[in-house]
């Protein structure tokens, strides 16, 4: 991503239930300069999700504790839906950012 008018543009990553496609969004985002990257997680809808859930959240905290950018994660324990998780986290993310 390139810089907008001299700005390092914020990101917001969304993630559910797939552990692989996440570690593969957080490799491209490490070649990234420095900037603040925004991550909802939602929770798990069924109790056969709660794993897939809990991995995507383990190797999001992980990466966030090792990562050179600015982290904010935002963990939903239960599952909003995909309407409801984009309207919350669209209306968080430019409450707080006026580019994106």
């Amino acid at each position: 991503m390139k810089n907008f008018q001299g700005h390092r543009l914020p990101v917001l990553l969304f993630g559910y239930k797939r552990p692989k496609a996440i570690m593969e969004q957080f490799a491209r985002l490490s070649s990234l300069e420095s900037r603040t990257v925004n991550i909802y997680l939602d929770g798990p809808k069924t109790t056969q999700e709660e794993n897939l859930t809990r991995q995507v959240r383990l190797e999001t905290e992980k990466w966030a504790n090792d990562s050179h950018h600015e982290v904010l994660l935002y963990i939903n324990s239960g599952n909003l839906g995909l309407k409801e998780q984009f309207k919350k986290a669209f209306e968080s993310f430019f409450q707080n950012h006026s580019l994106g």
